[in-house]
């Protein structure tokens, strides 16, 4: 709603180092506030680079996300911090189906009732199995094209259940995704 231009952008810095160095000094949990930034420009690029622990972005294709993931690390570098210490996500939107033209039906009934541009045109979507989703996120993730992904239900709760029971199993299954979580 604010615009996506370089004097928001540079408001925006200003406005989140006042906050993360206002935590710092009060002393409060865990220390630096986690910073989770979507970024499309280079301004907003600048800025997640700058202070984001995690930048989300929208990709249709590995070599945009590529392209992403190393304008931010650029940036982070820019200013002084280690690059590995910010986390990109390409958004997903995944319909999970028992194969594609199962989920591209889904797809296709969605697309008739969307308002607006439908999210899946914009960022990396997925019509397939969870074998096929799976291949994927692997592929993207050893390729080191992004360091993670925000997993978009296509449609509720179909997508969300897929999501939780067959792709997050297999995902565990080859080390990308913790079995476990501890409390600090």
């Amino acid at each position: 709603l604010l615009g996506d231009t370089e004097q928001v952008w540079r408001r925006l810095g200003r406005d989140i180092e006042t906050v993360v160095s206002g935590v710092r000094d009060t002393g409060g949990p865990g220390g630096r506030p986690s910073v989770v930034i979507r970024a499309a420009s280079p301004a907003s690029i600048a800025v997640a680079g700058a202070y984001a622990n995690v930048v989300r972005v929208e990709a249709t294709d590995a070599e945009q996300a590529r392209a992403l993931r190393d304008d931010v690390r650029a940036a982070a570098a820019a200013v002084g911090r280690d690059p590995d210490d910010v986390r990109v996500l390409v958004d997903a939107v995944v319909l999970v189906g028992s194969d594609a033209a199962s989920a591209r039906a889904r797809l296709d009934l969605l697309s008739d009732l969307a308002a607006g541009e439908p999210p899946w045109r914009r960022t990396l979507s997925h019509l397939g199995n969870a074998d096929q989703l799976t291949d994927l996120l692997d592929a993207w993730f050893s390729n080191r094209v992004v360091d993670g992904f925000t997993l978009v239900p296509g449609s509720l709760p179909h997508d969300a259940r897929a999501l939780a029971h067959d792709v997050v199993p297999l995902l565990r299954e080859r080390g990308l995704v913790r079995g476990a979580y501890t409390t600090p």
